[in-house]
């Protein structure tokens, strides 16, 4: 996910970021960014590709992809192929939003990371901490490396707190290796800046140091737009998580991915045993009068004999 929003920065970072969005989400894109979201989802095979596409072929194509994005956590419910057709642009900007955001959070847990049990607070266990969701980590992250800072500021949110730059000024001086920090603005030299535009450019100037300047503008940070700055931090967290590995705990996180394995493989046998069901369940067929009737599925169709079919 990293690599394909590098790749594309000059679409992220434009001002009119929906509408150049809302023309780069076509269906054959749509599946490219899923599978930069979670690998090997979608079967580039299952693509039609070959141009120029007959309707049925590119209605294919988006019922791939909307299946696709319900498979990795996306909620669909009111979202139709149509919709994607006819480039509705804020359910389209809604179901691309949620495709980032699971690739950006997916790695943000204690079995991707076993560093992150430096962060347990108090009696707190791994079991614990592997509870809490990816946005609670960020931000307990964040506020484990301003500890170590001058600065005396928490973060609570990802809107709010982070408007006048004070978080991330600190943040990213903190965790930048220290070759870096020579091309850096000093915390300090950016919170002198009165102007809060001029600061949050200043640490973009310093995020771009880091390879991590995606997702927010200065006024983005400035009006505090969660979404942007959750992915931002996110971004950061991927680069730069300036953690230090605990022997101690890997076997403790091998028994939770253990058992998340044991969770899924459990998960996937009831699904195929659901599907096996459905696809093997007896039909059962009577005759009445003229007419032929088949029940299954819970689902009455009469077949008529002229063949045609009237759902009751």
């Amino acid at each position: 996910m990293l690599q394909f929003i590098l790749r594309n920065k000059n679409i992220i970072l434009k001002k009119n970021l929906s509408d150049r969005l809302q023309a780069y989400c076509s269906p054959g894109n749509a599946s490219k960014i899923i599978n930069c979201s979670i690998p090997k989802t979608i079967d580039h095979r299952a693509i039609n590709r070959h141009l120029p596409l007959t309707t049925y072929q590119m209605h294919e194509n988006i019922t791939l992809a909307l299946n696709s994005a319900r498979a990795i956590g996306c909620n669909v419910v009111n979202i139709g192929a149509g919709d994607i057709w006819n480039g509705t642009k804020h359910l389209l900007l809604g179901l691309l939003w949620q495709i980032i955001k699971i690739g950006l959070l997916k790695q943000i847990n204690v079995v991707a990371h076993a560093e992150l049990a430096t962060l347990l607070e108090g009696e707190e266990t791994i079991n614990d901490f592997a509870k809490l969701s990816p946005e609670e980590i960020l931000i307990r992250w964040v506020n484990y490396h301003l500890k170590g800072t001058d600065s005396g500021t928490r973060m609570e949110n990802f809107s709010f707190d982070v408007r006048n730059s004070e978080v991330y000024a600190y943040l990213v001086e903190k965790i930048a290796p220290q070759e870096k920090k020579q091309y850096m603005h000093s915390a300090r030299a950016i919170l002198d800046a009165v102007d809060l535009v001029q600061r949050a450019e200043m640490v973009l100037q310093n995020a771009e140091q880091l390879n991590c300047r995606v997702f927010v503008r200065p006024e983005d940070i400035v009006s505090g737009s969660q979404k942007l700055n959750l992915a931002f931090l996110a971004n950061l967290f991927h680069g730069y998580p300036a953690l230090e590995k605990q022997p101690e705990v890997e076997e403790k996180v091998a028994e939770i991915e253990e058992t998340r394995e044991e969770k899924s493989e459990c998960f996937n046998f009831c699904c195929i045993r659901s599907i096996i069901w459905k696809r093997n369940k007896p039909r059962i067929q009577y005759r009445h009068h003229s007419q032929q009737h088949y029940h299954s599925n819970n689902q009455h169709c009469t077949y008529n004999n002229n063949n045609n079919i009237n759902g009751i």
